[in-house]
């Protein structure tokens, strides 16, 4: 189909193909990377290589309406590009324009919007009060019309106590198993990846189980019995998204405009900053460099002015 690599006659649509069928398989989320290809052919199937240019590079970006998604498609796009060259299916490498990254996010949950999201998770209604004699506001919970998700409440305390990702708290059983990490309460600690996993710029190093975490893990040990392998389920089934329980817990707990649940990782490594753990402790911890954690969080370290984080307010 490639003929003389001509990039004037070398479909997009080939060269996508090419990738999928030789790259796709070995990506850490096999199933998310196909999507991306099938987003790219949409667009870009019916193009010549030599059609993609900065013109249809901006255009791609304006129909998804998202940069941040369109940067990470066309950066499918120009690695599915590089690999044609260098198999040779292309004659000449082709670059492709990407958008701007965006800025790094450093919002963080304050303890009372976390500790309302936790009781919204659990069913109870959080209100807003005013105290008469000082007329200082605060929350309650009043009543509990809400499900009890406790899978969710599950998650959210993970999340605040570890700093894992969203994906590496759903994959934790409680014995070592090919989908995803487990823990570890004999040694004290989390491991956040299977064993022999493929490393990936996500890193997921182990971590060890802190404070009142270890309390809560072995009481939830003892519910889910010896046979349950998943940490967080719903009747014993392991639980995607929980994109409804989560909006629900947002909308119990009062929180508008509601959270999200990656905010949990930047709020465990805010609150540890604040506590005045060091950055390179910080940093192992949550599974990132010292470099990124500095040039984002830097600014919650107890030696800088209080007041300059983009803080949600209670």
């Amino acid at each position: 189909n490639f003929g003389d690599g001509d990039p004037s006659r070398v479909s997009v649509s080939d060269i996508i193909a090419l990738y999928g069928k030789d790259r796709t398989g070995k990506a850490a989320r096999p199933k998310e990377a196909a999507a991306r290809l099938l987003n790219l052919e949409d667009f870009f199937g019916g193009l010549k290589a030599s059609q993609v240019t900065p013109a249809t590079c901006a255009d791609y970006v304006r129909e998804r309406q998202s940069e941040s998604a369109a940067r990470r498609e066309l950066e499918d796009l120009r690695a599915a590009l590089r690999y044609a060259w260098r198999s040779r299916a292309l004659a000449m490498e082709i670059p492709v324009s990407l958008p701007d990254k965006s800025a790094p996010s450093d919002e963080w949950m304050s303890r009372n919007i976390a500790a309302r999201l936790l009781a919204g998770a659990l069913g109870w209604l959080c209100v807003p009060c005013s105290d008469l004699k000082t007329r200082e506001l605060h929350w309650a919970t009043w009543g509990r019309p809400g499900e009890r998700n406790r899978h969710l409440a599950r998650f959210i305390l993970l999340g605040l106590k570890t700093g894992t990702r969203h994906s590496a708290i759903l994959g934790l059983g409680w014995r070592p198993h090919k989908e995803g990490g487990h823990v570890d309460l004999e040694s004290g600690v989390i491991y956040r990846a299977p064993s022999r996993a493929k490393q990936t710029k996500k890193r997921r190093p182990p971590t060890p189980i802190l404070g009142s975490l270890r309390a809560h893990l072995e009481r939830w040990r003892r519910l889910d019995g010896p046979l349950r392998l998943y940490v967080v389920t719903w009747d014993g089934t392991r639980q995607a998204k929980m994109r409804r329980a989560w909006a629900t817990a947002n909308r119990l707990g009062g929180i508008n405009p509601g959270v999200w649940p990656h905010l949990m990782r930047h709020t465990f490594v805010t609150w540890q900053l604040q506590d005045g753990e060091e950055p390179w402790i910080v940093a192992g911890r949550a599974g990132m460099s010292l470099e990124v954690l500095e040039s984002v969080y830097g600014h919650h370290c107890p030696d800088h002015l209080a007041g300059q984080s983009k803080r949600r307010r209670a």
